[in-house]
């Protein structure tokens, strides 16, 4: 199960301001850049497949990693997230986003990870079914748990019908979807929103 929060490295970052490593030639905001370290998965970094697959950046190690990014890496946009990495398809995104002219799976990779993932863009098919469903279901507790998914079904509902019994199921029952049932509800983000939600109870005497 993927983990919901891209985490600091705890390496210590800040000293790479504090100490004047910083590049002072920036052509971006030092907040990007603090939000991008945030998610930084320094493992990730350095043995991932930067240049055509080849991990050039494993004779590196700790506080060596945050410097490169810092210095270099950003620039580059090298791969820093393990956890958005996971969730995008380079195809779905270039096609789902033709105005942005990604030409390659790394332009689609890179561009989601230092702005799409930041902007609420979808980054696969599973992400964008939920998204576009016509009715989520929440039913709270187990009976009927497919009684109503079923109706739908048969009065001619068709494609994806996302189904929940707790807001927590969602993260394993649809783990390549990036957002979580708050942003799908609306409640973080006025550009996505569910247009119909079918909720059931059960009271136990």
């Amino acid at each position: 199960m993927r983990k919901r929060m891209g985490g600091r490295s705890g390496l210590g970052y800040e000293l790479l301001f504090n100490n004047g490593d910083f590049p002072q030639d920036i052509d971006t905001s030092l907040d990007s850049i603090h939000v991008w370290l945030r998610h930084f998965d320094s493992e990730f970094y350095r043995t991932f497949g930067h240049h055509k697959g080849f991990a050039d950046l494993t004779h590196l190690q700790g506080d060596q990693l945050i410097r490169h990014f810092v210095q270099q890496g950003w620039r580059e946009r090298r791969s820093y997230s393990r956890f958005f990495y996971s969730f995008i398809d380079p195809d779905f995104y270039a096609a789902r986003y033709p105005h942005l002219k990604l030409q390659t799976p790394r332009d689609a990779i890179a561009h989601w990870m230092y702005r799409g993932a930041f902007e609420g863009r979808i980054p696969n098919v599973v992400t964008d079914d939920i998204i576009n469903a016509r009715f989520h279901l929440f039913q709270m507790g187990r009976v009927g748990s497919k009684a109503i998914q079923s109706a739908l079904q048969e009065a001619g509902v068709f494609g994806t019908i996302p189904h929940l019994h707790w807001s927590s199921e969602a993260i394993r029952s649809y783990p390549d979807c990036f957002f979580l049932i708050p942003r799908l509800s609306g409640t973080l983000s006025p550009r996505i929103s569910i247009s119909s939600v079918v909720s059931a109870i059960q009271f136990r005497d």
